[in-house]
């Protein structure tokens, strides 16, 4: 018994060192160099050396087809998290690909693979490039004439708080000044190299790992202000009960969110629209409905009405007024039959004037009508199934 457990034991630990390499536990050692330019755009670009770790340690995988190609393949990934580091919600961000994912031979990746706190080389890279629009993001906020904070995270964190980038790189274009920079928490270790025009980090655990880097920047042809992306214009207006709301988008692409607020009352409608697009919504609503126009938690408008045309909120549509006319005339009709019935005196003129809120005398001999509560008869019209809401 006790040689057939031991066989079994040498079994289970030749498996991995025959697997293919496709299924052995591949981790990537992981380098960014980050470029701050004058204008407000920011280039990353992302350095990745794949090996695993098997029976006999560290087995390098760069030039593994089969690995490589997987990696480029997720290349969308990568870029959603370079945009990670500009904002917690990365769909927002408008980036894009400078440089497809590429195998370079002679770049370099720094990693502590045998986790001996000490960096080392891996010869050959694959490298993404990313441009990102620091004025699409939160990171970037005004504090002086030219004078710019920039706030940088480490998106493995974001995702995950027991990860961490190993190597991060970064570097001011030639017309960018470094005024300062800091880190957070303040626990975690600074840069090894502090330039006027690099600042590098090498991190070998959490701990050590900042969670975010900030930096003051003077930034001379920053064209696009950072602050307000998404701007809407409307207003609305009140026709036969319902409200109309017409919004035009003065900013960012997006989706929007139409709410209108009334008694016991709260719809929303959600649309999307591109810079410059109008479109209308409708709700069942009342005139004293308030309406706000939202973009994700940010209340970006609330807006006013318009005045319909002159009697357009009193004005009946051709089928409701043959319809009223002729419920009328068939009361008249019916009254009349009634009063002869009793044997009322020819001629005598009588007047009553019924519950329905109008007078039987406002009838005149040519069968005209004259509607003396206009609110009445849309009640009735609703009560006979002829006006609906």
């Amino acid at each position: 018994m006790k040689k057939i457990m031991i066989a079994i034991v040498l079994l289970i630990l030749s498996i991995p060192s025959v697997l293919p390499a496709s299924s052995q536990p591949l981790i990537t050692a992981i380098n960014f160099r980050v470029r701050f330019n004058s204008d407000g755009t920011v280039v990353v670009a992302l350095l990745q050396h794949p090996f695993f770790v098997g029976r006999q340690g560290f087995v390098d995988m760069y030039g593994n087809e089969s690995v490589m190609l997987e990696m480029m393949l997720e290349e969308e990934d990568a870029a959603t998290e370079i945009a990670l580091m500009f904002s917690e919600v990365p769909e927002k961000v408008d980036y894009e690909v400078l440089a497809h994912t590429y195998a370079e031979d002679e770049e370099t990746v720094l990693c502590d693979v045998d986790n001996v706190g000490r960096m080392k080389e891996l010869h050959g890279a694959i490298v993404l490039e990313v441009l990102v629009h620091l004025s699409s993001t939160p990171s970037i906020t005004e504090s002086g004439d030219e004078i710019y904070e920039v706030r940088v995270a480490d998106c493995y964190t974001r995702i995950d708080p027991r990860s961490w980038i190993d190597v991060i790189e970064f570097e001011v274009g030639p017309e960018v000044e470094l005024i300062s920079y800091d880190w957070s928490p303040s626990a975690a270790t600074g840069p090894k190299v502090a330039e006027s025009k690099q600042l590098l980090w090498e991190n070998f655990n959490e701990l050590e790992a900042p969670n975010e880097y900030s930096f003051k920047l003077r930034l001379s042809e920053l064209e696009v202000e950072p602050g307000e992306t998404y701007a809407v214009s409307g207003h609305k207006a009140v026709q036969h009960d319902v409200l109309e709301v017409v919004v035009k988008n003065e900013g960012g692409d997006g989706y929007f969110i139409v709410r209108a607020l009334g008694d016991e009352m709260d719809q929303a409608r959600k649309v999307h629209l591109e810079e410059g697009e109008e479109r209308a919504v409708r709700f069942a609503a009342a005139q004293g409905t308030e309406v706000e126009v939202w973009h994700e938690d940010l209340l970006l408008q609330e807006i006013g009405f318009e005045s319909p045309p002159d009697g357009s909120k009193r004005a009946l549509s051709p089928t409701v007024a043959v319809i009223f006319t002729a419920g009328i005339t068939l009361i008249s009709i019916s009254l009349f039959v009634a009063k002869r019935s009793k044997g009322a005196p020819e001629g005598e003129e009588k007047s009553e004037e019924y519950e329905t809120g109008f007078d039987l005398g406002s009838l005149n001999s040519g069968g005209g009508l004259e509607l003396l509560d206009w609110e009445n008869l849309r009640q009735m019209s609703r009560e006979r199934g002829a006006l609906r809401d």
